[in-house]
């Protein structure tokens, strides 16, 4: 008698302890579940997030390709007008623009505000594709990169800019406006700062470059960041 009550109570405790058991597990597996949903909703407002500053990039990167271009078009007008002596003929406004632009090397902060709040707060992990990761590492060292450039460049100009500012006259005109007078006779007759013009327009093509890569990352990123968010939302 007593021993099949003791068998009674002992299946009775085996199986609240299996139910125990199998309420944890379940427990456990909800709990997942719901760490994974909410890790997916994050991982996909940060990839929206960095789409969005990579794509803001992309349009500042932009002007400031097609801002290289016209700057080093005006700067190659300049030294063929100065070499050939024809400098009255050309269009006066493009050789004003290259004497107004030659040492604006443009330059912007780029929107990298997702990626230092993942870094600072220690959420990369929530960017789980690893092409995405690199992408971005390679992006931001290449930015780093051609900003060092880019102030070296503008430096060494500004540095050398007495060679062109003794060529440009400023006065103001009746309406109180700035008004620069240049010197091209004189420029014309200056063989090297003529040269010192080509070397700036090499430095204007290497800054176009420099942009033309950054853009090809972004846009990288970019195709890489829509296809994973296409995965994430299926």
């Amino acid at each position: 008698m007593e021993k099949n009550k003791t068998g009674k109570y002992l299946k009775y405790a085996i199986g609240e302890i299996l139910l125990v058991v199998i309420g944890i597990l379940i427990a456990l597996s909800i709990n997942n579940w719901n760490n994974k949903v909410q890790d997916e909703k994050l991982s996909n407002l940060y990839y929206q997030d960095l789409l969005l500053d990579v794509e803001s990039d992309l349009e500042g990167l932009n002007y400031s390709i097609n801002y290289s271009d016209r700057v080093m078009n005006s700067i190659d007008s300049l030294i063929e007008a100065l070499q050939n002596k024809s400098y009255a003929s050309v269009n006066q406004d493009t050789l004003q623009y290259a004497m107004n632009s030659y040492y604006r090397i443009p330059g912007w902060q780029f929107n990298l505000n997702t990626y230092k709040e993942l870094e600072s707060s220690g959420n990369l992990r929530y960017i789980g594709n690893s092409e995405i990761r690199s992408a971005i590492t390679d992006y931001v060292n290449l930015i780093e990169g051609v900003a060092i450039v880019r102030e070296r460049y503008t430096e060494d100009i500004i540095s050398r800019a007495f060679y062109i500012d003794k060529y440009v006259f400023t006065k103001f005109s009746d309406n109180n406006e700035l008004l620069s007078i240049i010197d091209f006779e004189g420029l014309a007759n200056d063989q090297h700062l003529i040269n010192y013009f080509a070397r700036i327009a090499m430095r204007w093509v290497n800054n176009k470059l420099s942009f033309q890569g950054i853009d090809r990352q972004a846009k990288k990123i970019q195709e890489t960041i829509i296809s994973e968010l296409e995965k994430l939302n299926k």
